[in-house]
């Protein structure tokens, strides 16, 4: 019984302490997870379109890329690539193979139903 006191007269003394608020748990030390209505960056700007029912049909790179021009998201094409692709596997979107009209091979972008 008197471990039991001791113990609760230390943990009473710990929380009671000023430093126990600037005590960090594991999660305090985890990065904060972008919520999905952040649109900054390219990413951010893919799903604003994805939002807006962009992707409903199949879009190109190159649609992809006027459209987001359009939306203010100027960036090059290998972030947008990169980000389209992250959205793939991250079963958001769905990258079909098409042809253009000069009958070279493209990837197609269409929302995952």
């Amino acid at each position: 019984m008197e471990v039991i006191k001791d113990i609760n007269i230390l943990l009473e003394e710990l929380v009671s302490s000023p430093k126990s608020d600037s005590i960090k748990t594991p999660q305090d030390k985890l990065p904060k997870k972008q919520s999905d209505t952040d649109y900054s960056g390219p990413s951010g700007g893919l799903r604003l379109l994805i939002d807006v029912g962009f992707f409903k049909d199949s879009k190109s790179l190159p649609e992809v890329i006027d459209r987001l021009h359009q939306e203010g998201f100027k960036y090059p094409l290998a972030p947008i690539a990169v980000a389209l692709l992250r959205l793939v596997r991250k079963r958001v979107l769905v990258r079909l193979p098409s042809k253009n009209q000069n009958g070279k091979k493209i990837w197609v972008y269409v929302e995952r139903k």
